[in-house]
């Protein structure tokens, strides 16, 4: 193969046996921070090598927007957010907790807090169907210093 900048993978440990798996997910850790990849999978052990997770499923992003969650994870000097759902996580750390349709809303208010807090980690989770049942599937996560 050529050494291409990006990289496009289809569900590359499909139907492959163990030990290729594994160098296969090796290979592509050695990747890291080289190239550029972008992985279609459903295979828990290749989305965790994943920077950056987008779960696309049309029935979910057109259907639910409710089922769409975001937390924030906020450091500082931080009074009662109303209408939010705030954790204390530690002496100045704070989840907030919001739906997707609010989170426009949560940046503009935390905006209004002039320094004394900063935004350390986003997260989004979306409510997956399993049965009867429904679990929290973490789609998207962003770290300090893209704000």
């Amino acid at each position: 193969m050529h050494d291409p900048d990006i990289l496009l993978l289809d569900e590359p440990t499909s139907g492959i046996d163990i030990d290729a798996k594994h160098n296969i997910l090796n290979f592509i850790r050695s990747l890291r921070g080289r190239k550029t990849i972008v992985l279609a999978s459903h295979d828990p052990q290749e989305i965790e090598l994943a920077d950056m997770v987008v779960y696309i499923n049309r029935r979910i992003l057109n259907e639910s927007p409710a089922l769409k969650i975001v937390k924030v994870l906020v450091k500082g000097s931080m009074d009662g957010l109303n209408g939010f759902s705030v954790e204390r996580v530690g002496s100045d750390e704070y989840v907030i907790i919001a739906t997707i349709d609010r989170f426009n809303e949560l940046m503009s208010r935390l905006a209004t807090y002039d320094g004394r807090i900063r935004v350390m980690d986003i997260d989004v989770e979306v409510a997956v169907a399993e049965g009867n049942a429904r679990r929290m599937e973490r789609v998207m996560r962003r770290r300090e210093g893209w704000l």
